[in-house]
């Protein structure tokens, strides 16, 4: 089970984030890429504002040793969930296909669980998180 998480959390990751804006920038329209890289911009300016003024220590502790680590390895809110709940909410508007809609949804939501199940974050880091990829996907797309 550790294993599909780990794995399921990659799909929050900054570098398949990145695919995914790459991708559409060559494949669709480019719009949509610049709408992506402008939400993924303002998501990570507010995070690490966020982590800046308040340090949360994750479930398992995590070291630092400079500014950069600790915002990094601040648990709140979760970057991960944010940029999931962005995807899906991006693919909602470009697929019509319901099955599609729910398929992205069903894996922001794995995503998102995938955080405390690998105890990288508390239900409230994740859940703000989330918050925080809604509003950003409905002020952008």
């Amino acid at each position: 089970m550790k294993l599909f998480f780990k794995t399921v959390g990659f799909l929050g990751s900054i570098y398949f984030f990145l695919s995914i804006i790459i991708l559409s920038f060559f494949f669709m329209n480019q719009d949509y890429s610049i709408k992506l890289f402008f939400s993924l911009a303002i998501t990570l300016i507010i995070v690490f504002s966020i982590r800046f003024f308040y340090f949360k220590q994750r479930p398992n502790k995590k070291r630092y040793k400079n500014l950069f680590q600790k915002l990094y390895n601040s648990s709140f809110p979760s970057v991960h969930a944010a940029r999931a709940i962005i995807l899906a909410y991006f693919f909602s508007k470009i697929y019509f296909n319901i099955f599609f809609i729910s398929g992205f949804w069903l894996i922001a939501l794995l995503v998102c669980y995938s955080r405390i199940y690998m105890k990288d974050h508390y239900l409230i880091d994740v859940i703000s998180g989330a918050l925080l990829g809604i509003l950003i996907s409905i002020l952008i797309f």
